[in-house]
């Protein structure tokens, strides 16, 4: 586990390599724009939303089935993201719903590959966030309305501190690079 100054340094790496699309995304935008979207703008902008939700629920359900596996400050860590992850998609839901959508439910099950220690847990735990991240930076560009931008780009800057911190508990650099991807 490093130092914490090694924690904070990573942590606020992470931190600003959403910042800037927080920052771009928030120009603009609000409710009066909701109500001038096309039917096909709204549609898309609902799809976008309703996959990331997808994606949300499917770690909340990773999180929530893997805590047993966790202890020390990983099992704190994921109980704080997974906090965090259900507040993610209670944001997607009333995103969903202002766009007069339907939010999808969670599935009744998912394959979550049966993780067997805590190592593999924290494989499995970096491979969905990044996966998040990877849905949240496909989707904000396409995205009709700067607020929803925002919004997304806002839970991608914070499950890309989450990916630090996991990244760290396995031994990685908290920060693989300058640019937030999805490939190392």
């Amino acid at each position: 586990m490093p130092d914490a100054g090694q924690t904070r340094r990573s942590l606020l790496q992470a931190s600003a390599a959403g910042a800037g699309v927080v920052l771009l995304g928030g120009c603009g935008g609000g409710k009066h724009d909701r109500q001038r979207l096309s039917a096909a703008a709204r549609e898309r902008d609902i799809k976008l939303l309703n996959r990331a939700l997808a994606i949300e629920q499917r770690s909340i359900a990773l999180y929530t089935a893997g805590g047993p596996l966790l202890s020390g400050p990983p099992h704190e860590a994921a109980r704080w993201f997974l906090s965090q992850e259900l507040e993610h998609a209670g944001r997607l839901r009333e995103l969903i719903k202002q766009l007069r959508g339907k939010a999808h439910n969670p599935d009744a099950r998912y394959n979550l590959r049966q993780p067997r220690d805590q190592r593999q847990l924290l494989e499995f735990l970096h491979d969905a966030e990044r996966q998040q991240i990877g849905a949240y930076l496909h989707a904000i560009p396409l995205l009709s309305i700067p607020d929803l931008r925002q919004a997304m780009g806002a839970i991608m800057a914070n499950d890309a501190q989450h990916l630090a911190v996991l990244r760290l508990e396995q031994g990685l650099s908290g920060v693989p690079g300058p640019f937030l991807t999805t490939v190392e």
